[in-house]
């Protein structure tokens, strides 16, 4: 009853590469993060500007909660792909994504409806991250 072990049937896990070879080799991974990287800044300093500025209705606290919390979830999503460990972290990725989407979703509603240029810039880097923040959950929750 000994027999051979067929070493064909035998599974075998690839080994997985840590460096930005990972990113710059997936060109979905490359634009989306430099499409957020970029959305991220332009409401960043729109979000400065808006609140240097005097104004009759201040910049809300809970939007700036919001660009840092995106800030984060961006360096967590470079950081899984760079590691490539999105089987591993998918799920909590999913997670964190669906709660930016809704920061940002609100935060676009407080500051759309305004004549405030600077607010309404602020509104178009969130509306710009939800859409990325909708293809990432679509990417990290479809099965491999």
């Amino acid at each position: 009853m000994n027999r051979p072990i067929d070493t064909k049937d035998c599974t075998t896990t690839r080994q997985r590469s840590t460096g930005i070879d990972n990113i710059l080799r997936d060109p979905f991974a490359l634009a989306t993060i430099l499409a957020s990287a970029f959305a991220w800044l332009i409401t960043f300093l729109s979000s400065a500007i808006s609140a240097a500025q005097h104004d009759t209705n201040p910049y809300p606290n809970y939007c700036w909660f919001s660009v840092i919390f995106m800030f984060c979830l961006i360096v967590g999503i470079f950081m899984v792909l760079v590691s490539d460990t999105i089987p591993t972290y998918y799920v909590a990725t999913v997670g964190f994504l669906s709660a930016g989407l809704i920061l940002t979703s609100s935060s676009v509603n407080d500051l759309i409806y305004t004549s405030n240029g600077a607010k309404e810039v602020a509104a178009a880097g969130f509306t710009s991250l939800s859409i990325l923040s909708i293809i990432w959950i679509f990417y990290f929750s479809s099965p491999v």
